[in-house]
């Protein structure tokens, strides 16, 4: 684990970014045993970012928003997508149900 997937980390560096002022907070999902973890280090709305190519994009949607998370912030997943407008109706039915 590194710097950049490790719970600990990406829980400080969240509240750095909030002590700092942030409004909204976007961080790699650390997984469903450890991102209450995250979640629990700021008072303010947190979205996931997409993540690397090849992880379940709407497992980890759903996962994140059943911990707490306020939404999902994915680029590279819809741009590099075959069909985009299918993942994005996709996305939106995850998130919005």
């Amino acid at each position: 684990m590194d710097h950049f997937t490790d719970p600990e980390y990406i829980a400080l560096g969240a509240r750095v970014a909030y002590e700092l002022g942030a409004d909204l907070i976007k961080v790699y999902y650390t997984g469903f045993e450890s991102f209450s973890k995250v979640l629990e280090s700021v008072p303010v709305p947190v979205v996931i970012a997409g993540g690397p190519k090849g992880k379940d994009a709407f497992e980890m949607a759903r996962e994140a928003l059943e911990l707490g998370a306020m939404g999902v912030a994915y680029g590279r997943n819809v741009f590099q997508a075959d069909d985009q407008t299918e993942y994005v109706r996709k996305l939106l039915k995850t998130v919005h149900g």
